[in-house]
């Protein structure tokens, strides 16, 4: 090669290794563990701070997701006193690095169990072991919108770059006290039509006739609302079911189906008594309640 050629290309490669050396590095992909993914977060968009060593969001996805695709969504909001490493993980879990062992509730593995291969499991933090229903930054105009697209971004070896646009939609489930954090995710969260479901694990303290409205706004939304059968719930169902038996037929309105998850494919609403304990609810259905 003519020196004066040779120089030249040496020159540009020199260049584009320097200028390689200025992009933005790609996450790099990585599988997912034969017992699926489950990911303590420190987040600088946190629902509320909380003590040090404790995650600001747990995030778990099964085994088999798959590499490329549309994702789902599963956003998960505890009741009062609530600890998320204790809710998504199984077996003796601590919520504060170093603390006291306690038995997880598996929700991670009971989202598992619903089969939808491509669903993730995002569970923020909320009022940390406090009796506090209050939503906290979530109430924030486009807040859940932010804090998603972080905890995405900060998976995003694992979902293989994906983020908040490749999701399809988002089911959100509330237990407990959280029926105040889903309805400021709900009015306030930026999330858009992205929320397809809205699920109310013995949740419905208040406001029936504020989840009846979202669900009969647009045909395509589905609402899950469940209850132990005693106290304020069981009076909030009842005037949910009032309000929206004028509005949906029989073929859109399910009251204690035999077959929940059966229900839950064929129904826009879906309100049913359950046998599990108020702490038990979400664990035993998880699986139902995200059948599609």
């Amino acid at each position: 090669m003519v020196p004066s050629i040779a120089r030249a290309v040496r020159a540009f490669g020199l260049l584009c290794l320097l200028g390689a050396a200025w992009l933005p590095a790609r996450p790099r992909a990585r599988a997912i563990a034969q017992g699926g993914l489950t990911e303590s977060l420190e987040l600088a968009h946190r629902a509320f701070d909380v003590p040090e060593g404790a995650p600001t969001l747990v995030a778990h996805a099964a085994a088999d997701l798959p590499e490329t695709g549309p994702l789902e969504l599963v956003l998960f909001l505890h009741g009062w006193s609530g600890c998320v490493n204790v809710l998504v993980r199984s077996g003796p879990t601590a919520c504060i690095a170093g603390g006291p062992l306690e038995q997880g509730w598996g929700l991670g593995e009971a989202h598992d169990r619903a089969g939808r291969r491509s669903s993730v499991l995002l569970a923020p933090q909320l009022a940390y072991r406090t009796r506090d229903g209050h939503p906290g930054r979530l109430a924030r105009q486009g807040y859940a919108d932010a804090m998603i697209r972080e905890a995405l971004e900060r998976l995003a070896g694992p979902l293989h770059g994906r983020g908040l646009d490749d999701v399809s939609r988002i089911t959100v489930v509330a237990h407990s006290a959280a029926f105040e954090s889903a309805l400021a995710v709900l009015r306030r969260g930026g999330l858009g039509e992205r929320v397809r479901r809205v699920v109310l694990f013995d949740a419905l303290y208040d406001a029936p006739s504020a989840f009846a409205a979202w669900a009969l706004e647009d045909p395509s939304r589905s609402l899950v609302s469940l209850h132990t059968g005693v106290g304020r719930t069981l009076d909030r169902n009842q005037r949910l079911v009032a309000a929206l038996r004028a509005r949906l037929s029989s073929s859109e309105l399910a009251v204690d189906p035999p077959d929940l998850a059966a229900a839950v494919r064929t129904h826009r609403v879906v309100v049913a008594r359950t046998r599990a304990g108020h702490g038990q609810v979400p664990a035993r259905h998880f699986p139902d309640v995200l059948a599609e």
